[in-house]
């Protein structure tokens, strides 16, 4: 199965205060994460960035990877401006760029799983039924075209969505827990 990676990467940082949510650094960048996820999954990958996230754009372009500048109308907007422009035919998987990630692989995981369903379209999700950011769908032009939909959970000891403040604290605490579990403290 071929499939491409579109990372967004263009959102305002709005609700946490930050504008550019992929250059928060927790150890390392966010997006250096999901650049990690894809290099361990081996997908081909295109950073879809916007008018609002500058410093992410010009630190994508300087290691390498293809950007591509939507418009910043929205997420759903740019992605499908990404599609539209593209022409793609394989099967896509989108990823938010401001996931910190506890379990490496989960991307990979998240792929295998993706390839033994009938469903045409996979998103992963919290017990309480939250969107985590990671999405794979066969690609559609018509955006009031529905697809089928099965769903592959996730908790947030394998990934966290930094929305919130407080979602950067949980990070920060787990981070320190799993320290003092593996030295003993």
């Amino acid at each position: 199965m071929a499939m491409i990676a579109l990372v967004m990467c263009g959102g305002k940082g709005s609700r946490i205060g930050f504008k550019e949510k992929p250059m928060i650094k927790i150890g390392e960048r966010l997006i250096d994460h999901a650049i990690r996820e894809l290099t361990i999954a081996k997908i081909d990958s295109v950073f879809i960035t916007s008018p609002y996230t500058p410093m992410t754009e010009k630190y994508l372009r300087s290691i390498g990877l293809e950007v591509y500048r939507a418009k910043g109308r929205g997420y759903i907007e740019d992605l499908f401006e990404f599609i539209k422009v593209s022409g793609i035919e394989d099967d896509i998987l989108t990823l938010n760029s401001d996931l910190y990630y506890f379990t490496k692989g989960i991307v990979n995981d998240f792929c295998k799983h993706y390839a033994s369903i009938e469903e045409r379209a996979l998103s992963a999700c919290y017990p309480d039924g939250r969107r985590v950011g990671i999405n794979a769908f066969q690609p559609i032009i018509n955006r009031d075209e529905e697809l089928e939909e099965a769903f592959y959970f996730l908790t947030t000891y394998d990934v966290i969505n930094v929305d919130t403040l407080d979602d950067l604290r949980m990070i920060k605490w787990r981070k320190m827990n799993t320290l003092k579990r593996e030295n003993g403290w």
